[in-house]
């Protein structure tokens, strides 16, 4: 009884985390004490998308 429960609950989990995939790749992630930037790109469309953010 606890075996097939316990091989049910990985199951569950498993299929949970099938689709979950990533559709974006980080190109550059740079931190600095003034701010950060990041540069990711998708990796279905190509779009590039850049992000600033300052501590100012």
């Amino acid at each position: 009884m606890m075996r097939s429960l316990f091989m049910g609950l990985l199951l569950v989990a498993g299929l949970t985390f099938v689709g979950c995939e990533d559709k974006t790749e980080t190109l550059l992630d740079v931190e600095t004490s003034d701010g950060n930037v990041e540069v990711e790109r998708n990796v279905e469309t190509g779009e590039v998308d850049v992000r600033i953010d300052s501590d100012r």
